[in-house]
């Protein structure tokens, strides 16, 4: 499981979101965990996405709510599991 995984409330402006990666060092380098006020999984956004963006624009109208199938591995009891779930 990965444990570093930036994170984004859909509500954060991307400029903010941007300034956040900038700060920290994190084990994920593909997307950026959207999550909502209890910290629950509700979508990702690409991890180059804020950088297209206006600062001001939330990110959260840019998430995609499922993950490509090469993202979505299968674990040994075969049921699909998140990548990014640890905060």
């Amino acid at each position: 499981m990965v444990a570093g995984v930036p994170s984004a409330r859909p509500g954060q402006a991307a400029g903010e979101v941007v300034a956040d990666l900038l700060a920290h060092s994190y084990d994920c380098q593909d997307v950026i965990c959207m999550v909502d006020d209890e910290d629950r999984l509700v979508g990702v956004v690409p991890l180059a996405r804020p950088l297209s963006l206006p600062r001001e624009t939330p990110l959260g109208g840019t998430r995609r709510e499922t993950f490509p199938r090469a993202m979505r591995p299968r674990t040994r009891s075969g049921s699909r599991r998140w990548p990014c779930t640890t905060r």
